[in-house]
């Protein structure tokens, strides 16, 4: 049996106040969730918002939701890869997709270029 969700940690380098060196490297930590189990959370009333924002290195866009409970942010993965986040070329696909999906409605799209896995 596989993990429901999965997790990824990205060394990002963070520079002090003042200090024109990179600090230490810090690990950023993403969470995955795949589509079956973005569904049975969201039937399970766990799901506190849906945010589709756009990434600073690219031009797609992601999806992900926010857990009420925990406060966790889970980026939407794929099947074939459940360790990367799922890349849209168009914020409308997106919203479609995730409506099929989930049936949610309303949306927080942030089309400011934002850092992403």
């Amino acid at each position: 049996m596989t993990d429901q969700f999965s997790t990824e940690q990205i060394d990002e380098d963070t520079t002090l106040a003042g200090d024109s060196q990179p600090a230490m490297k810090e690990p950023k930590q993403y969470r995955f969730i795949k589509d079956e189990m973005l569904i049975v959370a969201m039937q399970a009333g766990g799901i506190n918002e849906v945010c589709i924002s756009r990434a600073k290195n690219d031009d797609f866009y992601y999806v992900s939701v926010l857990y009420k409970q925990t406060g966790e942010r889970h980026y939407i993965t794929t099947r074939r890869i459940p360790d990367k986040p799922r890349k849209f070329k168009h914020v409308d696909v997106a919203i479609k997709i995730i409506y099929k999906l989930i049936g949610a409605t309303k949306f927080i799209v942030d089309i400011e270029a934002n850092e992403h896995p």
